[in-house]
């Protein structure tokens, strides 16, 4: 009979190997960085005890449990022999280890599990100065955080930390400073990017006062601002240019080990940012006005997007957010999809990497502009079928076979495209644990997308029925042809903008 998992398991066999490591002495190092990750996946999976999990979910369960009982037994053998057998047999145990580490983030990463919890960020991997892992990866679980959020968090990199703060900054500086052939100082590299003091960002927000935080995310805060329209100096409220700065906290990466590992991969996250929107303009392109960058004070300056991101038009949390019409969702889409499309033109080879809906913000035209750039990379030349590179992203948005090889061509964005798309018209979430047996918008989605009368059903309700019935019916096949299984069959993002186009004048 097959062996059905369950959180409570689970949990009792993560206690049993912690338990197993603080009475244990002169085990290798790696099994007491294992025990401290695997309590951290268990604090994650907390949350999916109140969850009706499928079978699909229970079986990933099942491995799981199977994995940590292994890990188990090699921990309680290990501590039951002698200090000379432990010295001996050192490296196998390590290695053991590490394999189970491997097949626990490889078990969570391929089936989505930690999808189902919306309000916790994982990290699927630790890191450390004396056992680096050069292919960690990570993906996020969804998060429905608020405009300018930062989802870009990313763990698990492998590098030996450094001193402080301070010096961590340094990254920052000794990257972003530089043109692409590594000569160039930032203002001949970004000559549009103004470069802010740190005091002019203080008096613009006055202080980082809390009344003038529009988004929060794990690593940062973003406030709304002031400053004059040419100069770009402070001004007072309500005069000049509104704008958004993102303030990193680096006092939430203060001491050793992962977390000043942490605070390096969210530094080099902003560079990147600033080294695609300080080199590239579109208008459906976030505008990246400057950035400060003294001591451990690390901010980016954007142009202010008034109506938020469209996950908040699309799953709001108060009444007082209207509800997009059927026109103006076909307007975002079609201005989304030209900046995916201007990204992975031939001479940018951009994959955005983790396109979804947060990262599409709204001007007060309702004009969208991408953002969330800190994590994408340059797609494979012609002579190239894809690059090999970290599974990074938001779970729901990722392309199945991105996540389980790690094999990145634009069609990943593509399908993130199509599970956009798939929300503009249900107006549900790329994953939803209430949705019992189906959590995923892709899989939820499927029966309906392609006949007529059944549509109907999956429309957003908000919608009130106000929509062409043939444009729909186009939009929908268009979504279910970019999150096909075979990214072969996917449209390129010039074809969906085409598409988009033909689909809006039916209107």
């Amino acid at each position: 009979m097959a062996l059905i998992g369950d959180l409570t398991t689970v949990a009792q066999l993560i206690a049993k190997i912690s338990d197993a490591v603080s009475t244990a002495r002169d085990l290798p190092r790696v099994c007491r960085r294992f025990a401290v990750h695997l309590q951290d996946i268990g604090r994650h999976l907390e949350p999916l005890r109140s969850a009706e999990l499928d079978e699909a979910t229970q079986q990933t369960l099942a491995n799981l449990q199977r994995t940590l009982e292994r890990s188990y037994d090699v921990i309680v053998n290990c501590s039951r022999r002698s200090y000379a057998y432990r010295l001996i047999k050192g490296k196998s145990i390590r290695d053991k280890i590490r394999e189970a580490q491997d097949e626990v983030d490889r078990i969570l990463r391929l089936f989505p599990l930690i999808q189902l919890s919306q309000d916790y960020g994982y990290r699927p991997s630790y890191a450390s100065s004396d056992d680096e892992e050069e292919d960690s990866e990570q993906l996020r679980p969804y998060d429905s955080e608020d405009e300018y959020s930062d989802e870009e968090d990313r763990s698990g990199w492998s590098t030996t930390t450094t001193g402080g703060n301070r010096e961590l900054s340094t990254v920052f500086t000794g990257t972003v400073e530089q043109s692409l052939d590594g000569n160039s100082r930032t203002e001949e590299a970004f000559p549009n990017l103004r470069i802010f003091a740190f005091n002019e960002l203080k008096s613009a927000t006055r202080s980082f006062q809390a009344a003038n935080i529009i988004g929060e995310g794990g690593f940062g805060v973003v406030y709304k601002a002031w400053v004059d329209k040419k100069t770009l100096t402070p001004a007072n409220n309500g005069v000049g240019m509104a704008v958004a700065v993102k303030k990193w906290k680096p006092e939430s990466f203060q001491g050793f080990g992962e977390w000043q590992v942490l605070y390096i991969s969210s530094v080099l996250d902003q560079e990147k940012e600033v080294d695609i929107l300080g080199k590239m303009s579109h208008p459906n392109l976030i505008n990246l006005l400057g950035y400060c960058c003294e001591d451990d004070e690390l901010l980016l300056v954007y142009e202010f997007m008034e109506k938020g991101s469209l996950g908040n038009h699309l799953f709001p949390q108060g009444a007082a957010v209207q509800p997009l019409s059927w026109e103006q969702r076909l307007k975002i889409a079609v201005g989304a999809a030209r900046g995916l499309a201007f990204l992975h033109a031939p001479e940018n080879r951009i994959i955005h990497r983790n396109f979804t809906s947060s990262h599409v913000l709204l001007d007060s035209n309702l004009n969208p502009k991408l953002t969330g750039l800190g994590i994408a990379r340059e797609g494979p030349t012609d002579a190239e079928s894809h690059v090999s590179t970290r599974v990074m992203g938001t779970y729901g948005y990722a392309a199945p076979e991105y996540i389980a090889t790690g094999h990145l061509t634009a069609k990943n964005d593509v399908y993130g495209m199509g599970v956009v798309l798939l929300e503009m018209l249900s107006g549900q979430r790329a994953l939803d644990a209430s949705r019992t047996g189906k959590q995923r918008l892709v899989e939820y989605a499927k029966p309906y997308v392609s006949d007529h009368p059944k549509l109907a059903r999956l429309m957003d309700p908000r919608l009130e029925g106000q929509y062409p019935v043939k444009a729909a019916l186009s939009a929908a096949r268009l979504a279910k042809s970019c999150v096909a299984d075979d990214p072969k069959a996917r449209p390129s993002m010039d074809e969906v903008v085409e598409t988009l186009q033909q689909i809006e004048a039916m209107n």
